[in-house]
């Protein structure tokens, strides 16, 4: 025996921004969760002891430039979430460009980021990675914030 149930007046796109703001809020938290688990990773050894912190070049061609210095604080303080807004006129909410929530470090003062994370070109003696460790180490807690919004 089979049943069949049938939905008059059904508009989903009344639902879309409360749905979409949801999700989106839970993927922003799991990002912050992995934020944070790599800014603990940063600010322990071997991390700490990557470089000697300086300030900017004092001699040299580029002295003075301010992405010559190397700060430990500064490289954990740029690890970020974000995520690009956009207006849908469609459904009249803001939401989430694209629906992508990004974890991201590096600056114009930190540009070493790339170097620490995958090792480019030998960079103080192969890659030290800390965001991917980060996701991994994350993983059952993303999955509890994104199925149950905790």
């Amino acid at each position: 025996m089979n049943v069949t149930a049938r939905v008059r007046s059904w508009n989903p796109e009344e639902f879309a921004p409360e749905i979409l703001s949801n999700a989106m809020g839970r993927i922003e938290k799991a990002g912050i969760v992995v934020r944070d688990a790599a800014r603990r990773k940063i600010n322990s050894p071997p991390f700490k002891f990557l470089w000697k912190p300086h300030g900017p070049y004092k001699t040299g061609k580029y002295a003075g430039q301010i992405w010559t210095a190397r700060e430990h604080d500064a490289l954990m303080k740029t690890i970020r979430v974000t995520k690009k807004y956009d207006t849908f006129p469609a459904y009249g909410f803001r939401a989430a460009k694209d629906m992508n929530v990004w974890v991201m470090s590096g600056n114009y003062k930190t540009w070493y980021a790339l170097q620490v994370e995958y090792g480019k070109a030998g960079w103080k003696g192969g890659p030290h990675p800390f965001l991917r460790p980060a996701f991994r180490e994350s993983l059952g807690k993303i999955q509890q914030i994104v199925l149950n919004g905790e």
